[in-house]
């Protein structure tokens, strides 16, 4: 009984792809083609908007409980140097485009199981507090 197909099968089709890619590499991405032209230049846009997000918060130093501010804490563990703006634009990129479905389940899921222990929302509700964000009677407005 065989288990796996055999190497020359399973590579033949990945081969055949960097083939002609390599060789022919506008094959990839046919420029020529109104849909994909038009594809790059939306790329080309996200690419250059991050660039200046990344600018911007660089200039306007945000405030400290912000998304933008703990983007500009960040550091890299290898160098324990700040992100470069490419890795800001990056890390940007990954929050508004890539992960918009993950977080957007998570916020919606995440007040179910903070409601059933009382413990969590209290430690929830101290975090809050400290950073000013706790929305309260006497203070509606964080």
């Amino acid at each position: 009984m065989m288990l796996a197909a055999p190497t020359s099968t399973v590579h033949k089709p990945s081969m055949e792809g960097f083939t002609k890619t390599a060789v022919v590499p506008w094959i990839r991405h046919p420029t020529f083609i109104p849909a994909v032209r038009h594809i790059q230049q939306a790329v080309q846009r996200v690419h250059k908007e991050n660039a200046e997000m990344v600018q911007h918060l660089r200039e306007c130093q945000p405030p400290p409980a912000s998304l933008g501010a703990h983007l500009l804490a960040l550091t890299d563990p290898a160098t324990r140097k700040h992100l470069s703006d490419g890795q800001l634009a990056a890390e940007l990129a990954t929050i508004f485009f890539a992960g918009y479905d993950t977080s957007t389940a998570s916020i919606a899921w995440a007040p179910y199981p903070i409601s059933i222990h009382p413990y969590i929302q209290e430690l929830v509700a101290a975090e809050l507090d400290a950073l000013g964000l706790l929305r309260m009677a006497s203070r509606p407005q964080p």
